[in-house]
């Protein structure tokens, strides 16, 4: 890329969020293809996931539901009529944070989605992203195109994005101003493929300071239900790939994530040794014990557990794994802390 530096703003580092990874998988639920919703994996590095679709009976264009002035509405850019995320996707907000960008798989009554967002409607921030995603089969469309719209009397480009999406190959150069966000819905994975998104954020963009600047500080994956996705954090200077098939099959090892307690046996055991302030004293030298425990698994995994605010937007903070001790200490000179967030658990 023509604007790629070696050094990013912000990097994370992908891990599973949650105990749902540790297992891998949910119960054996077909998609509309066939296939078994927890047979997706995302890869990045050597680091290996199990993803699930989102799923709905909605077109992905419908849930997506990306808000443009009627004028601007055409087949091309796949927008309704909306005024509850002008120039955004309305169907995402629960999931829009400040300064971040995700994408999801989607399975809707058409087929499997691969759905992109960047930033949130109505923050007040900017940013610029390019991705240069390879392997997406031929017979698949752009369904949303979010920003891409012309003025209906010249036919002339009103919006910045540059969207490259011929062939498997394609590129894409989003960047968006404060109060909107960006993205879009590819429909048509089909059944079996390997997509490989290859991104470029804030100063490595295409796009950036043409038009806007603005930051970009975090990228996610989000997995599972649409109430309650998992968020996985992505290292935002690598690729990913996203393929049907297992982490095994795939050549990446999967990262497992959540704390491991001691069998219940001995629990038992303390609990028949003396009186009730013995139990609780043992009780509380045992929770002390597992939790040292507990940090030095993730040590000794490569996965840490940080409780993570985004800037300037606490009431949206998280808990997420990172998989490294130099991306532990990143986050907590950003002002993260180390453990789950409180409301996490």
């Amino acid at each position: 890329m023509s604007k790629r530096k070696s050094t990013p703003t912000r990097r994370t580092v992908l891990s599973a969020i949650g105990t749902g990874f540790a297992g891998g998988l949910l119960g054996p639920g077909a998609t509309a293809t066939g296939r078994a919703e927890s047979e997706y994996v995302l890869v990045q590095g050597d680091t290996c996931v199990p993803v699930r679709p989102m799923r709905r009976q909605l077109p992905v264009e419908t849930f997506y539901d990306y808000q443009l002035p009627e004028k601007y509405i055409s087949d091309a850019n796949g927008a309704s009529v909306g005024d509850t995320a002008p120039y955004a996707s309305a169907g995402t907000l629960d999931f829009q944070r400040s300064q971040t960008s995700f994408a999801f798989l989607y399975q809707g009554p058409k087929g499997l989605s691969l759905v992109v967002v960047h930033g949130a409607s109505g923050d007040s921030g900017s940013g610029s992203v390019t991705f240069e995603a390879t392997g997406l089969p031929e017979d698949g469309d752009w369904v949303v195109k979010d920003d891409l719209y012309r003025d209906p009397n010249s036919g002339e480009r009103e919006n910045y994005d540059r969207w490259h999406v011929d062939g498997t190959d394609h590129r894409i150069d989003w960047t968006w101003g404060g109060g909107g966000a960006d993205g879009g819905a590819f429909r048509g994975l089909g059944d079996d493929f390997e997509v490989v998104i290859d991104p470029a954020f804030n100063e490595d963009a295409t796009l950036y300071d043409e038009y806007y600047k603005g930051t970009v500080t975090d990228w996610e994956f989000l997995s599972g239900f649409p109430d309650d996705p998992e968020h996985i954090s992505l290292d935002m200077s690598e690729p990913i790939r996203i393929t049907t098939g297992s982490c095994e099959q795939s050549g990446g090892g999967q990262k497992e994530s959540g704390k491991q307690s001691e069998g219940g046996e001995k629990e038992e055991e303390k609990k028949n040794e003396g009186g009730k302030q013995e139990e609780e004293d043992e009780q509380g030298e045992k929770q002390e014990e597992e939790e040292n425990k507990g940090e030095k698994e993730e040590e000794e995994q490569g996965s840490y557990t940080v409780c993570h605010e985004p800037p300037g937007n606490p009431d949206n903070a998280h808990t997420i794994h990172v998989g490294s001790e130099s991306a532990l200490r990143d986050h907590l000179d950003h002002g993260d802390s180390r453990g789950p967030c409180s409301e996490d658990g």
